[in-house]
């Protein structure tokens, strides 16, 4: 009875909302008294639901329906909406042109669903595998080209590796000329970010790909194999606006699988406004490749990346043995260079990194460590952390402590000691995301309750309301005027710490990203 009562609840108050639409929408001469049917407000308000919450939105009446069957059908991720594959076609052909944005397509059904030709205005195509079939193929690229037009990124990344003896299948060749709008068309690619991924390219569909995609900023180019080479000077096409390359070390000194006789002219060649690089390495346990980057001297790779890249100030070195030499070289030499952004493996981590940093407290911006495959961020429980760099915590401190200009502090393997936090202040005012482990925050509901303070006193201060948590009143090392700092839960000290940090925009201390409103 009670269920019964619930569901007569809310298909009377559906009625009476569908009717006050109606009634307001018939009498076009009367006030609107009642802020929920603005049209404008239900707009802004659809960006904030949850695809559930839009769902049931929807059917509240028709013009609900107008405002939240564009939020549906918005962003489509085959991993989270495997349903989405079984729609008929007819219903792809009534909505699909509110799709935008695509994630996660790695099967010939999910390729045939986005083949509909309704589907003609996506923004991000994220992670599409084309390699499954020559059919899963032929219908990716048709898909890339029906939306050359509006595309700002792509991802072009098999969902497994090539099996052995198939490298030269067709389906592992990109059709570059998918990803430019056809000659004579009105617009120009608005492509912005690359990202392709064990595949085959030939030299010249690179070079069509840089003079088709004046916009390219990012790109990503991993264990992708380049055939051929430059045959005449007006090849070595430099490009105008990409300023981020991730690429495995055979980039920088690549050589041409069709002819291995000859040197071919490094990719860095092309990329003279290069800021950013990031460095992989995807050696097999047991069976190293025999020209892995651990064997190329780091003198060697910064005079390619100094002689190429004159603007370079940001490196990612991922899945190296060890980067202390690379890094540290990257950091001391040329001296002109002012280094923005550093990114490594944290297994890494060491004195000589640390050193490293802190020659640069003006320029540098950016300090993250790459996690495991396992690592999720996201999640809801708390994972364990095994901090080999625990004990030399107060060398770590020393970062946020001299560089002014941080920006973002990605450590999150990195468990912090409050007691060594206190004993010293943050330099780095304008902090924006923060990411790291707080010994004692421990489990999920402690860091909640963490957040929730937060959040509450950052809103008390934004609206110039008395806070519970004395932080003006304390000096350099961490001790209250009254002296009550070891009286402060683990929390409330955790808080007015982050309370000195007014800029911060991300915080994660265990699970999940977290604002302050």
């Amino acid at each position: 009875m009670a269920a019964s009562a619930s569901t007569t609840d809310a298909v009377a108050a559906r009625t009476r909302t569908r009717t006050t639409y109606a009634d307001t929408n018939t009498n076009t001469n009367a006030n609107n008294t009642n802020p929920f049917i603005l049209p404008e407000l239900i707009h802004r308000l659809s960006r904030f639901t949850t695809l559930h919450d839009s769902l049931s939105c929807a059917l509240v009446c028709r013009a609900f329906s107008e405002i939240f069957i564009p939020v549906i059908w918005f962003s489509v991720d085959f991993d989270l909406q495997p349903r989405f594959t079984g729609l008929p076609s007819s219903v792809v052909t009534k909505h699909g042109h509110h799709i935008r944005i695509v994630e996660n397509i790695q099967s010939c059904a999910e390729v045939r669903v986005l083949a509909n030709p309704q589907v003609q205005r996506l923004r991000k195509i994220k992670y599409m595998d084309t390699t499954g079939s020559n059919l899963q193929h032929i219908l990716g690229f048709e898909i890339v080209s029906r939306n050359s037009a509006s595309l700002v990124r792509l991802d072009l990344v098999p969902d497994d590796p090539v099996p052995v003896g198939e490298e030269n299948r067709l389906a592992n060749y990109i059709q570059v000329t998918a990803l430019i709008p056809p000659f004579g068309s009105p617009q120009a690619s608005k492509l912005y970010r690359l990202c392709i991924m064990d595949l085959h390219l030939t030299f010249e569909g690179l070079m069509t790909i840089f003079h088709g995609c004046p916009q390219l900023t990012k790109l990503g180019l991993v264990n992708v194999t380049i055939l051929g080479k430059p045959t005449n000077p007006q090849q070595l096409y430099q490009h105008p606006n990409i300023s981020f390359l991730s690429c495995l070390h055979q980039a920088l000194f690549r050589t041409d699988p069709l002819d291995r006789h000859q040197p071919t002219p490094s990719l860095l060649l092309h990329l003279p406004h290069l800021k950013t690089i990031e460095l992989c390495d995807h050696e097999v346990e047991n069976n190293p490749s025999p020209s892995t980057l651990n064997t190329i001297p780091p003198r060697a790779l910064l005079s390619e990346l100094s002689r190429h890249c004159p603007n370079l100030t940001g490196l990612r070195v991922q899945g190296l043995r060890d980067c202390t030499d690379l890094v540290s070289a990257f950091c001391s030499t040329p001296i002109s260079r002012q280094v923005s952004e550093l990114a490594f493996d944290y297994d890494h981590i060491s004195l000589g990194i640390i050193t490293s940093l802190l020659l640069h407290p003006q320029s540098l911006t950016s300090v993250k460590i790459y996690r495991g495959v396992d690592f999720i961020l996201d999640r809801d429980v708390v994972p364990i952390v095994d901090d080999h760099f625990w004990a030399q915590g107060q060398f770590m401190q020393l970062v946020p402590r001299t560089c002014k200009g941080l920006r973002i502090l990605d450590i999150h393997l990195h468990e912090m000691d409050m007691d060594v936090v206190e004993m010293g202040k943050w330099v780095c005012k304008d902090l924006r995301r923060l990411r790291v482990r707080i010994k004692g925050l421990d489990t999920r509901e402690r860091i909640l309750e963490t957040i929730a303070l937060w959040r509450k006193e950052w809103r008390a201060r934004r609206n110039n309301l008395p806070s519970s948590l004395d932080v003006s009143n304390s000096n350099s090392n961490g001790n209250s005027a009254n002296g009550q700092t070891n009286d402060l839960s683990i929390e409330e000290r955790v808080v007015r710490h982050l309370l000195k940090l007014e800029n911060l925009e991300i915080v994660w201390l265990g699970c999940q990203d977290w604002s302050p409103f």
